[in-house]
């Protein structure tokens, strides 16, 4: 184990702005070095344009990241995510380990969603959010 992983790791932002940002990288080194998924405590994907495959392999990554306590979603359209997409934030907002939400520049973004958040300390909103049940 390298002594820097700890703080290399321990915040990571994904912004993909361009179709060149490719998340397998970061999914690989979490693959190859699972310890590293210990050290992650904030998670920030950022993102007019995204891979789909990409982030849901990602999201399904988070499910191994221990130590994550806070998730912040900047510039995403909800009705254009895919199903899996929607499937895997949701169940990753629900972990009893996230501590601080943020939902920035979200549109239509289901507030219902945020109804199993457990561990839950902090909430930020910024966006247009559905507030009604279906």
């Amino acid at each position: 184990m390298c002594r820097a992983e700890r703080y290399l790791f321990s915040d990571i932002r994904i912004n993909c702005y361009y179709p060149t940002v490719d998340v397998s990288h970061l999914v690989k080194v979490l693959r190859n070095k699972p310890h590293v998924a210990n050290y992650v405590c904030t998670l920030r994907l950022d993102s007019f344009a995204y891979d789909p495959d990409g982030l849901e392999d990602m999201l399904f990554m988070i499910s191994k990241l221990r130590g994550l306590k806070t998730i912040e979603i900047r510039r995403f359209q909800w009705p254009e995510l895919s199903k899996p997409f929607h499937e895997a934030l949701t169940n990753c907002l629900g972990l009893p380990m996230i501590k601080k939400v943020s939902i920035i520049e979200m549109f239509n973004f289901p507030m219902t969603d945020l109804g199993q958040c457990k561990g839950l300390l902090e909430l930020s909103l910024d966006g247009i959010f559905q507030s009604h049940l279906h």
